[in-house]
């Protein structure tokens, strides 16, 4: 399980891999957008089945 907070400063902040070229640009937008779909998710669920997902419980 990776922290949420964690996730949203790497996408929020952007991300390179030392070593490699590989990186990943900040993206303010990506992330709140992210942050948004995943909050829906978990709401949708709760109105569907009535409870959090088992790693709240």
């Amino acid at each position: 399980m990776i922290p949420s907070a964690a996730l949203g400063g790497l996408i929020y902040g952007g991300l390179s891999i030392p070593g490699t070229d590989l990186a990943y640009g900040s993206s303010p937008t990506v992330a709140f957008t992210l942050a948004s779909v995943i909050g829906l998710v978990g709401t949708v669920y709760f109105l569907a089945y009535g409870r959090e997902f088992e790693a709240y419980m």
